[in-house]
């Protein structure tokens, strides 16, 4: 659900993974348009935005693509999909053992060797279509363990460094529960140059530290955020006043 302004976007969406299996893209944006769509041409017409040939042929890595931006300032619905950690589960592998949070704490490498695939995964998958690719960031124990704001943006960077690496097309700070630890995430997302969303898991009353929701967008926004909104942590009505909320907040600061 999107609750669009001039200045900036509010939206309630979820980002997760790759199953390349059953063609979802869910660190990504898929989206759907109409067949009058300018967009509709083929590349052949030298003016396309994404082919309708349903094998692409014609279009291979060269073909240009509308960001995430361009698509919300143009009204257009962007859908997400997700759950990273759910898919994983769904499959048996973190019951199985394959990969479990533990692993990172044995083998920390293997953070950085999973995000690179799930990157290349998410653009193989999105290239098929019309979809975009997202790099992803959420809060993180070191925050809630009182660590210091350099600690933990060094966190954040080490992810960042590989969504750079993988030339993203966006990237998202998202379910958070303190703005503040949002800031943060953006303020480091925002040195990549790429566009920046930040969503909070917060409903009508605010973070967890009582930050209302107005406030909590007009930081995010000042921090560097150009798309704000609300994760999946409450029901959807309650996430509409949330948004609503957060939409007032940022028109009442401009």
């Amino acid at each position: 659900m999107f609750a669009v302004s001039p200045a900036m976007h509010c939206f309630n969406l979820d980002f997760g993974s790759v199953d390349k299996q059953h063609r979802s893209v869910t660190i990504s944006l898929k989206l759907d348009r109409p067949s009058n769509d300018r967009a509709s041409r083929c590349c052949a017409e030298g003016q396309y935005t994404h082919c309708t040939h349903p094998k692409r042929e014609c279009c291979g890595p060269e073909r240009r693509q509308e960001g995430i931006l361009e698509r919300l300032n143009a009204g257009e619905v962007v859908v997400g999909d997700g759950g990273f950690v759910f898919a994983l589960e769904k499959r048996g592998y973190v019951k199985a053992g394959p990969w479990t949070p533990e692993a990172t704490v044995t083998h920390p490498e293997l953070g950085v060797q999973v995000n690179e695939a799930a990157c290349d995964l998410a653009r193989e998958v999105a290239n098929e279509g019309d979809a975009l690719v997202a790099g992803g960031v959420c809060q993180t124990p070191s925050y809630l363990s009182c660590k210091s704001e350099s600690d933990v943006k060094a966190i954040f960077k080490k992810q960042l460094d590989v969504f750079t690496k993988k030339n993203v097309d966006f990237l998202i700070a998202e379910y958070f529960e303190h703005v503040e630890e949002a800031e943060w995430a953006v303020q480091v997302l925002k040195t990549s140059g790429k566009p920046v969303a930040a969503s909070l898991c917060i409903g009508p009353e605010g973070d967890m530290h009582g930050v209302s929701p107005g406030e909590c967008a007009v930081r995010l926004v000042k921090a560097g955020a150009q798309i704000v909104g609300v994760n999946c942590h409450f029901d959807p009505l309650t996430c509409v006043e949330a948004v609503k909320k957060m939409k007032a907040g940022v028109e009442k600061a401009d």
